[in-house]
């Protein structure tokens, strides 16, 4: 048997978390359709890296819950580890304080 795709993973994850919630309930505190809730958990439909952060964030988990694996950060030519952590919604990219490349702008 081949292992089980990560589609097949959310739509697996989404349906223990939905139990007894209708498709218009559950759908609507992750904040997609209901059509699009329900194709995705039939395996009809991918969702995209954001929508996916998306149904994260409203399920209070993390990409480890659904997909039980870790994501790996591949380390940089010296051997450290970059720093992987994602800007919120409306945020600059960059740590605070970080100057731009060729700008006199903090980030």
């Amino acid at each position: 048997m081949p292992p089980e795709s990560l589609d097949q993973k959310l739509a697996r994850f989404l349906r223990q978390q939905r139990g007894t919630q209708t498709f218009a309930q559950f759908a609507r505190k992750l904040g997609v359709g209901e059509s699009t809730l329900h194709r995705i958990e039939n395996g009809q439909q991918s969702v995209t890296l954001r929508a996916l952060g998306q149904i994260l964030r409203a399920l209070h988990c993390d990409y480890e819950d659904v997909f039980g694996e870790s994501v790996g950060v591949a380390e940089t030519p010296t051997g450290e580890k970059p720093d992987a952590t994602m800007p919120k919604p409306g945020a600059p990219y960059g740590k605070p304080g970080q100057k731009k490349k060729g700008s006199d702008r903090s980030v």
